[in-house]
């Protein structure tokens, strides 16, 4: 079954106050802070995840349920914006998947999420997992 939520993790949180995180404000409602077990690397002018098997790695964010209605084109618009929609999808930097999210409550719920096509190469790993604390000290 396809998850009705979505993880955003970088440009499309709250904090950063990006055009896009507008669109996904009138299209969901806003579940709570979470984290995935991947690692954060910084891409030039935003952040990409990459799953990690260790569990100590941990990626932090915040969790989305789609409107029903309109999920279907919310994940198109954004799936747009993340790059997604080549001919050839291991062409795209990142790839839409069902990842398992750890809430702040300890809960855990299974949500979409942009995730890395695969491992960067010569880009600063933010070792906190947060994008925004990694931002403010820089």
């Amino acid at each position: 079954m396809i998850p009705p939520l979505l993880f955003v993790y970088g440009t499309l949180r709250r904090l950063y106050g990006h055009p896009q995180h507008a669109m996904l404000e009138r299209n969901s409602e806003f579940v709570g802070e979470g984290a995935i077990q991947a690692q954060l690397f910084y891409l030039g002018n935003y952040p990409g995840a990459l799953l990690s098997v260790d569990p100590s790695d941990r990626v932090i964010g915040e969790v989305y349920r789609l409107d029903g209605c309109q999920a279907d084109d919310t994940l198109r618009q954004l799936d747009e914006y993340e790059g997604l929609g080549q001919a050839d999808p291991e062409a795209c930097e990142y790839r839409r998947e069902v990842v398992t999210v750890r809430l702040a409550d300890g809960s855990m719920v299974h949500a979409w999420a942009y995730v890395l096509n695969r491992e960067p190469q010569g880009c600063i790993r933010i070792v906190s997992g947060d994008y925004f604390e990694w931002r403010a000290s820089q």
